[in-house]
């Protein structure tokens, strides 16, 4: 059985995709556009100065748009 698998190890480093990182003053449209252009469901959200601020989920975001009344 041949494949490009068994020919080389392969790590998590291989296979993972860099994280989108958002502005805290991006929009829930701008960061769910962004999600959906990077095929991710989680997005970082960091300050000016790199300092991490929390993780946002596709499913919280979409869940926003769709009752704007939650908080």
């Amino acid at each position: 059985m041949s494949s490009a698998f068994s020919k080389k190890a392969l790590d998590a480093r291989h296979l993972a995709r860099p994280v989108p990182e958002l502005a805290p003053g991006d929009t829930i449209a701008k960061a769910v556009d962004e999600l959906r252009r990077r095929r991710a469901t989680l997005a970082v959200a960091g300050d000016d100065s790199g300092r991490l601020l929390g993780l946002v989920s596709l499913d919280a975001l979409l869940a926003r748009l769709m009752e704007p009344s939650l908080a």
